[in-house]
């Protein structure tokens, strides 16, 4: 031991076990990211709110539009196929998650010459990404990443248009991001 824990009173209590970091957050309603997140930075973590307008300078200069009509922006993968998504429906080979597109959008993505298409069925990528990573606001199924990447789990930029812009429900309506999205696709 013998470092300091000066500042982190009251915010948590963190302990190794077996190698992993185990946090009690002594914040009720607080979600235990949040805590950590404090706790390694000394700093308090912005809201993780779901109207909670997540930009950065990172969003305007890396997400872009080119002449061909695609947009570029960060793609991760997830698979739980087990899962309902925030639709209701299953989580199937083409399921998309998006904290700024509406359900029921499809989007057609592009990687490195090979392209997929899928629907937004659920919210994703988590809070905690999105505030490390304002670009990275399209999650696709792992199986689609295969078709795309031939890798089931990755980070990767991509080239995306929208083919039918969703009336669903979006799980950040009044962030900047999803008025500029609306602003471009939905017709």
């Amino acid at each position: 031991m013998g470092k300091s824990t000066q500042g982190i009173s009251g915010t948590g209590i963190a302990a190794l076990a077996g190698g992993s970091l185990l946090l009690w957050s002594a914040l009720k309603g607080r979600k235990w990211t949040e805590a950590l997140r404090e706790l390694i930075s000394g700093e308090q973590p912005k809201s993780l709110d779901p109207d909670y307008p997540i930009t950065s300078q990172a969003t305007s200069t890396a997400v872009g539009t080119n002449a061909s009509g695609w947009e570029s922006a960060k793609a991760s993968s997830y698979w739980s196929p087990q899962s309902r998504t925030a639709s209701g429906a299953p989580m199937t080979p083409t399921t998309i998650a998006s904290p700024y597109l509406p359900i029921g959008t499809k989007v057609e993505i592009e990687y490195k010459g090979k392209t997929a298409t899928g629907t937004v069925q659920d919210f994703g990528p988590a809070d905690w990404v999105m505030i490390a990573d304002p670009t990275r606001f399209l999650d696709i199924a792992g199986p689609m990443m295969v078709q795309l990447s031939g890798k089931s789990s990755n980070l990767v930029n991509v080239k995306y248009r929208i083919l039918q812009y969703g009336t669903g429900k979006i799980y950040r309506p009044g962030a900047a991001k999803t008025a500029e999205l609306r602003k471009r696709w939905a017709t």
